[in-house]
């Protein structure tokens, strides 16, 4: 009996031993479930930490781009208020010297003056130019041209304006070829003046066309022929000096060129315009 409860009693021993231990691996337990749930917490928490980061971020990004944008657009609107602030000397130019520029755009042997007579202005061929755009759509209406008004309207625009400035390019191209010193505002100028013989010699031959023929189309040819021969005379007077073979070839080129051009718009453009909206 003795043995026997000593045994038992050596294996209590053991059995409370064991359930101390289970206890503490419970305990254990419990604290690692409390440490799962603490880092999760945290973790969920830090999530809208983050998200908000992002957002701000994104909300910064594009509020950067857009300012950038502005201040592009603002600078654009400088550049733009400068540009017209450098060409506006050469609007501003009194009525009289205008009218005195086209009266000599039709006096070959003062075509020098042109140059010579101040500082050169756009306000005058930007006049004639939209002068010859109008002439241009009375004579069509004239003629009974069946066409849309947009049409006819942009397609004179776009024929005058483009001969203007591709006709001043094409002065400049061979004042430089030929060494005389003109610059392209002076060819701008110069080109633009003397389109003031297309105005006058088309409105005289639509006036009189209906009446006689004939004398309108003299009429067209004599006053184009004087605002060509005006230019011709500008580049001889400056380059017989120095080459009067080379002289004599630009002059004649720049007066051919001019004067082809008010053929074409009397006798072809119209005629081509019409054929190319009856295909249309």
């Amino acid at each position: 009996m003795m043995k026997e409860e000593a045994w038992f009693d050596g294996s209590a021993g053991g059995d409370v031993a064991i359930d101390i231990d289970g206890n503490s691996g419970l305990h254990e337990r419990g604290s690692g479930a409390r440490g799962a749930r603490a880092s999760s917490s945290s973790t969920s928490s830090a999530q809208p930490n983050a998200f908000e980061g992002l957002q701000d971020k994104i909300v910064y990004e594009v509020a950067g781009r857009m300012f950038q944008q502005a201040q592009t657009q603002a600078g654009g609107y400088m550049n733009l208020y400068a540009n017209l602030e450098l060409i506006k000397p050469y609007f501003d130019v009194e009525l009289s010297t205008v009218l005195r520029r086209i009266k000599l755009s039709f006096v070959p042997r003062q075509s020098s003056e042109l140059l010579t007579s101040g500082a050169p202005d756009l306000y005058g061929p930007t006049m004639l130019v939209f002068t010859l755009v109008a002439i241009l759509l009375l004579g069509m209406k004239l003629s009974h041209k069946t066409v849309e008004e947009g049409t006819l309207m942009g397609s004179a625009f776009g024929l005058c304006f483009s001969y203007w400035v591709m006709g001043s390019l094409g002065m400049r191209f061979a004042a430089y070829l030929c060494g005389m010193p003109l610059s392209l505002l002076e060819a701008l100028s110069l080109s633009g003046y003397g389109l003031g013989g297309y105005c006058l010699g088309l409105v005289v031959h639509y006036l009189l066309h209906p009446i006689s023929p004939a004398l309108s189309t003299v009429a067209l040819l004599v006053a184009g022929g004087m605002s060509a021969a005006t230019l011709a005379c500008v580049f001889w007077a400056d380059l017989r000096q120095r080459n009067q073979s080379k002289a004599a070839i630009t002059a004649g080129c720049v007066g051919a060129i001019h004067f082809l051009f008010l053929l074409y718009i009397r006798f072809f453009y119209a005629s081509l315009y019409d054929a190319a909206a009856a295909a249309f």
